[in-house]
């Protein structure tokens, strides 16, 4: 069984109907097939992913034509993502088609909230838990410029089989290492810390699922550390948390941030450089399920 609900949007009329007329799907259906490789009791661990999806074509796009004319992407990623027992999935640049995003939700047994984007960007959040509400731009107050958040933002309220209430935000920042570009980034990242900073005052954890488009090294990284976020990836080598590129890794630009009692409980933080989501360096014709690589974070439940 599916339930449509119409996207929640602050900006806009011209975007308002750009999300009226996507829509946003929770859906809920499909089994799993494929038993974890590192399974962990659910009522003990939160398993988290994010990951840029482009478009789900798979990279490069001219060796992955077969693939994607004969359909088979959406399995295929719904598969990989399986082997890591994920809680929660946060999908950037997710297909502009949300039924896309309904087919792998239901082949990995999960609902989902599509998350319209003002350009060409959408995002989604897929949980195996219960949606409480969603809301797409949640700003604190005041429509969406036309020049931010042209890719995605968004938030969903979650309910945790162990009754406990988590907020996810999933976003696509403004791209490159650009002074115009950084000044807009800049912008995104106010307007976010001014809602995040009424979410996490509630005392609920809060959890950042992005692709921030800035690397650690950058201004817009220290203003997430400044406000108290914790990064899930910590590691004296920089380069073991690359999530970009997906053949040779060379910056880290997606990120799990936590706030709260969670980030006090992190087991693991890492990008997946591994199976489908890289490409063979020994087989030219070969192809990743993304440009990015996911990054997976690891959380105790009490």
């Amino acid at each position: 069984m599916r339930l449509n609900h119409p996207a929640f949007s602050n900006s806009r009329r011209e975007f308002l109907k750009k999300a009226a007329l996507s829509a946003a799907g929770i859906g809920l259906s499909g089994m799993k097939t494929i038993i974890p490789k590192q399974k962990l009791e659910s009522d003990a661990h939160l398993r988290v992913i994010t990951y840029n999806v482009y478009e789900v074509t798979g990279w490069p796009r001219d060796n992955s034509t077969h693939v994607r004319n004969t359909g088979q992407m959406p399995a295929r990623i719904a598969q990989e993502l399986l082997l890591y027992d994920p809680d929660i999935v946060q999908f950037s640049e997710a297909p502009r088609d949300h039924r896309v995003v309904r087919e792998i939700a239901e082949q990995m047994n999960m609902s989902y909230c599509f998350l319209p984007s003002a350009g060409h960007w959408p995002g989604a959040i897929l949980t195996k838990h219960k949606f409480l509400e969603f809301k797409n731009v949640p700003l604190v107050s005041g429509e969406r410029e036309d020049d931010l958040f042209t890719r995605h933002w968004g938030k969903a309220h979650i309910l945790l089989h162990n009754a406990e209430e988590i907020i996810i935000h999933s976003a696509h920042l403004y791209p490159h290492d650009r002074p115009e570009n950084n000044a807009i980034r800049a912008r995104e990242i106010t307007h976010m810390l001014e809602t995040l900073e009424q979410d996490t005052s509630s005392g609920k954890n809060v959890l950042i699922l992005a692709d921030l488009n800035h690397r650690p090294d950058m201004a817009g990284y220290a203003r997430w550390m400044e406000a108290g976020w914790k990064d899930t990836f910590s590691s004296e080598d920089e380069s073991a948390g690359y999530t970009f590129r997906a053949d040779e890794p060379y910056q880290r630009i997606d990120y799990v941030l936590a706030y709260g009692p969670l980030a006090e409980r992190i087991v693991e933080g890492r990008p997946l450089f591994e199976g489908a989501f890289r490409t063979n360096p020994v087989d030219p014709g070969s192809f990743a399920l993304s440009d990015h690589l996911p990054h997976l974070a690891v959380f105790g439940l009490q």
